[in-house]
Formats: C-alpha cells, structure tokens, sequence
C-alpha cells in the first residue's frame, strides 16, 4: 500500500478527471507512476551505478564486446572520458533481449534532459 499525499490543487484536478471519467484516482495515480518508471526507470539506475563508481569499461571494449560494426560507432570517439560499468552491460544486455522479443520499451530521447 502507498500513500501520496498531493498539493490541494493537484487533488482538486485529479478528483475531477476521476469524476468526469467514471475511473478512480488510484487509477489514474498508477497510470502515471508506469508511465515515469517506464520512460525513466533505466536511465535512472544507470545515473546510479555511474554514481557508485563501480569498475568501467570502455567504449571500445564494449563495442568490441558487444560485436559492434564500426558504423554504429561513427562518430564516436571512445576513449577516456566514456566508460560503462559492468552492471550497466548487463542492464544493456537485457534491454537487447527485450528488443529482440519485443517486450521492450519505447525510446526516450535524453538529449533535452535537466538531470545529464
């Protein structure tokens, strides 16, 4: 069970949509908490691991793990200031498989992010 507590304008909205629509607020509440966790819930565990500082890899060496073809890396420059963790290849590793049986997410574009 959780418990939100929300400002009185947010509630009075969210009553409303509930009211108007003939769904509950709890319904409406979880929908918006898989759709954050869905858009967000990868790039944030990544920041994590980056933020615990666990041993890395680099760009190259992920790529030359992975079977990248030098075209996916184009414009690429690995080296020193790109690496990725361990735990972060094996976040990727799992989101390949879920592209490959089509159970994974939509894309996010990151590139206008407040938290990069």
């Amino acid at each position: 069970m959780l418990a939100v507590r929300l400002d009185s304008s947010m509630e009075a909205r969210l009553d409303n949509l509930a009211r108007e629509t003939g769904r509950s607020k709890s319904y409406y509440v979880k929908q918006a908490i898989e759709n954050f966790l869905e858009d967000r819930e990868d790039y944030l565990l990544a920041l994590a691991v980056l933020e615990r500082n666990e041993p890395t890899k680099s760009l190259e060496e992920v790529s030359k793990e992975l079977g990248l073809l030098p075209e996916v890396m184009e414009g690429r420059t690995p080296g020193d200031k790109f690496s990725v963790s361990r735990n972060t290849l094996g976040m990727m590793d799992t989101a390949m498989t879920n592209v490959k049986k089509g159970t994974a997410s939509k894309p996010i574009d990151l590139s206008e992010s407040s938290d990069l």
